[in-house]
């Protein structure tokens, strides 16, 4: 499974929500998509535990993730009195429970990891420093394979143009 980081999720996923994060930071509204994932990406490496707040709030599962936690207390309300009909057993736990509860556990790990990603995103000099070799090598192989060639042309163009004009 392909992880995908906090803002990138949000960003592609509920865009309006996106902007208004943006917004609210006190930065310029997006232009673009790829403003908008800039944009948070910006917020959540500059204002740190607040702007992935603020990201997590505008997230498009929202309410999903938080009806799992209401889930899990309802989980317990029903271990001590079992209003579903389903059976229990002998130490007096539902197999649907488990059920619920591995589901749970899931779920807040998938949540964990996506803060792990999220952290790890800010971005570094060096980072910046190898997307723009990547894109330096992929929009002219020509000039950085034969940029050493090109000056020393031009550096002996220069000189015998020099002697010629005296």
């Amino acid at each position: 499974m392909r992880k995908i980081p906090l803002y990138a999720y949000v960003a592609s996923n509920n865009p309006v929500g996106a902007v208004e994060v943006i917004k609210s930071f006190g930065l310029a509204a997006p232009q673009s998509e790829e403003d908008v994932f800039r944009g948070l990406r910006h917020v959540q490496s500059t204002f740190g535990r607040e702007g992935i707040v603020e990201i997590a709030k505008a997230h498009p599962d929202r309410e999903l993730l938080m009806s799992v936690n209401s889930t899990k207390e309802d989980v317990k309300s029903n271990a001590n009195g079992s209003s579903c009909g389903c059976h229990s057993n002998a130490n007096g736990t539902s197999g649907n429970e488990s059920a619920n509860q591995a589901e749970i556990n899931r779920l807040k790990e998938e949540k964990l990891l996506e803060k792990i990603e999220a952290s790890k995103s800010s971005l570094t000099r060096e980072d910046i420093a190898d997307e723009f070799k990547k894109a330096m090598d992929k929009t002219n192989p020509f000039i950085k394979n034969n940029l050493p060639y090109i000056a020393l042309g031009g550096v002996a163009l220069f000189f015998i143009w020099g002697t010629l004009k005296n």
